[in-house]
């Protein structure tokens, strides 16, 4: 038993995911291995991804069906065929902020000692989107804005050290904060969102990103949002901090042996391929 931090009643509580289980089952089935590894802590092999006692089955339940929505509807038609025009209803929103605040939630105590100044900011997000979820309504207050990612081919651009194997393979999550703004960023395979926390609204800075009730989501899409490449850039080289030991380098040769099939036709096998073409030019 335990307070659901949804409804806030007293519950048998679920273990949670905070990022889908539906994305770490993907990226094991897509991986040369069949494991996972965080983009921190990268010499612990994971069969799935972090989960808590967090809510009761019933607002396990109402999240469950936003996230069958995503991953019918965008996930799997961006990742497996390569779709790039999406109409979408308001479930797609109701998913971002589903995700936005599980995390916003969980960080919430920790980011009020880090960033004490815009602490009041991220409570009131945070307040905001546990009631529209409860009440299954749309936000009227913040942004939400999803963005595909995809390889850049052009040699000039000057990439950190396995940037696209972060983009396209790895998942994270964190409240970003300045003093002049806090959002929530959420990375999945090949796409990010982001929900605006303050100011409230950052669409000027974005192009055919924003989610709102019902639209079409498209590529060319552009960020012109000051900083943000260089935060992005700090999540790669975050995720580089910690390199993989020779034991564990081993274990991921050993395991790939076995199956050179399914290697060569990873999804993981097709980002190195990537990584080392751009290196030669």
């Amino acid at each position: 038993m335990g307070i659901c931090a949804l409804c806030e009643k007293e519950k048998d509580l679920c273990e949670s995911h905070f990022i889908p289980k539906f994305v770490f089952d993907w990226i094991k089935k897509t991986s040369a291995t069949g494991y996972l590894r965080q983009a921190i802590n990268i010499n612990k092999r994971l069969q799935d991804g972090t989960k808590e006692k967090f809510l009761c089955q019933e607002c396990e339940n109402k999240f469950s069906k936003y996230e069958k929505y995503f991953a019918d509807n965008l996930f799997y038609p961006y990742l497996e065929k390569k779709k790039t025009s999406f109409d979408y209803n308001e479930n797609l929103q109701k998913f971002i902020i589903s995700i936005s605040w599980r995390l916003l939630k969980k960080d919430l105590e920790g980011f009020r000692n880090f960033q004490p100044e815009m602490f009041e900011y991220a409570k009131q997000a945070e307040e905001y989107w546990r009631k529209i979820l409860l009440n299954d309504e749309l936000d009227e207050n913040y942004e939400h804005h999803l963005f595909l990612f995809d390889y850049i081919e052009d040699s000039s651009v000057d990439l950190p050290d396995k940037f696209q194997w972060y983009t396209m393979r790895a998942t994270d999550g964190t409240i970003s904060s300045s003093k002049k703004e806090v959002f929530l960023f959420v990375k999945l395979p090949s796409i990010f969102f982001i929900s605006s926390i303050f100011p409230n609204s950052i669409k000027d800075y974005w192009e055919n990103t924003l989610i709102e009730q019902r639209g079409v989501l498209e590529s060319p899409q552009t960020s012109k949002h000051p900083g943000f490449w260089d935060f992005l850039q700090s999540r790669v080289e975050l995720s580089n901090k910690d390199k993989i030991s020779e034991k564990q380098s081993n274990k991921i040769g050993e395991t790939a042996l076995k199956d050179l099939d399914k290697i060569r036709n990873s999804k993981s096998f097709e980002v190195w391929l990537e990584e080392e073409k751009r290196k030669l030019t």
